[in-house]
């Protein structure tokens, strides 16, 4: 399975690692006839893990390092703007940031509103940088394993939660979307920015298998709306949107329902 390059998935074009993608494994193996020897694909989520700072925000947005720095700063403020549009969060309220890398959007959002933030992250050097690039006592950070542990629970204890370019990479959306619902309280706001197309870090490169984030979505959340992409999110604004960057990327808020589906 091949990604097609365009503007979306040129931020995630660098190498990976190791660990087994068993949905497209057996998605690619009920495609396949009896007896087909079909190459392994391995998931690799250890590509988040960076052994510095600066290359932690490297690998989080992956631009042409002419425009890295600016880039940073623009989109961050940009999004943040969304979220505090759509989400808006006061002092009183705890957010979850699913997939918070070193706390960029927990950043921005807490400096404008003060809200508490709990991020989630699958790499622990990722949870680390987080810590030290926030800097607030309104910040906390939990592993997958201990939000899977919460969800289990049942325990509603978000007022609102929000996913950046996440949901594209992870295994199981679906898995992952229950849990951000069975931790947020009934009717609280959920904002998702993510890009169309699934980039799946594998041993074999970025891949998709064909998951629909956005219907997923749907399906165990209530769909409210959807933002135009801001200019200031283009890599080049100046010159106008590359091709497919505008096609391939959404912003859309969503409102948690009272039983998760």
């Amino acid at each position: 399975m091949h990604l097609t390059p365009n503007a979306t998935n040129v931020r995630c074009a660098f190498t990976t690692e190791i660990v087994i993608l068993v949905g497209l494994m057996l998605r690619r193996a009920r495609d396949q006839p009896t007896g087909t020897v079909m190459e392994e694909l391995i998931y690799t989520p250890g590509i988040f893990d960076r052994n510095s700072l600066a290359a932690a925000k490297q690998v989080i947005l992956t631009v042409p390092r002419d425009i890295a720095d600016e880039f940073w700063q623009r989109s961050t403020i940009a999004t943040g703007k969304l979220i505090l549009e759509s989400v808006r969060p006061t002092r009183d309220d705890v957010l979850v940031d699913f997939g918070c890398g070193i706390g960029r959007l927990a950043k921005e959002l807490i400096g404008h509103t003060g809200c508490r933030i709990v991020g989630v992250d699958i790499s622990a050097a990722m949870r680390r940088y987080a810590i030290e690039y926030v800097g607030s006592d309104r910040f906390s950070v939990m592993s997958s394993e201990e939000f899977s542990q919460l969800a289990a629970k049942g325990t509603r204890v978000f007022s609102g939660a929000y996913s950046v370019i996440v949901l594209q990479h992870v295994l199981e959306p679906h898995v992952e979307l229950r849990r951000i619902a069975a931790t947020c309280k009934v009717a609280a706001p959920f904002f998702i920015y993510n890009a169309v197309n699934r980039c799946v870090p594998s041993n074999k490169g970025w891949v998709d298998d064909g998951q629909d984030v956005g219907r997923l979505t749907s399906e165990i959340f209530e769909f409210l709306r959807q933002f135009e992409v801001p200019r200031t999110m283009l890599l080049y604004p100046n010159q106008g949107p590359l091709p497919g960057e505008i096609e391939g990327q959404w912003f859309r808020l969503f409102r948690n329902k009272s039983v998760v589906t």
